[in-house]
């Protein structure tokens, strides 16, 4: 632990369409920016990870270790700017399930850096 300062943010924007017509992202210079945190949590597999209720006791998770939200549209977490979708919260899911998980904690995320 102690490692980890922050998160580097890069905006993109959608290009040119390539060979096959989908529109290509490319970073806009200048319009970085860092986000203060002091942890990650790696997420591999569909299963949750034993660790994180002993790596980071501030965040809810149920007896079978999936992680809490106080805000489900929003996929916010009891524990402040944590956000978390997909198996951790759901457990082993359908691919389109984690996905529409993702999407609203990106949601989430995206109306909090908005702020």
């Amino acid at each position: 632990a102690g490692h980890v300062r922050g998160m580097l943010v890069d905006k993109y924007e959608l290009g040119e369409p390539d060979e096959k017509g989908r529109p290509r992202p490319v970073k806009v210079e200048g319009a970085s920016f860092e986000i203060e945190c002091d942890t990650v949590l790696v997420a591999i597999g569909n299963g949750s990870n034993p660790l994180i209720s002993n790596t980071t006791p501030e965040l809810s998770v149920d007896k079978k270790g999936h992680i809490l939200l106080e805000d489900a549209t929003a996929n916010k977490t009891f524990m402040e700017k944590v956000y978390a979708g997909g198996d951790i919260v759901l457990g082993a899911a359908t691919v389109i399930l984690a996905m529409g998980e993702g999407r609203r904690a990106a949601a989430g995320i995206n109306e909090f850096l908005k702020k």
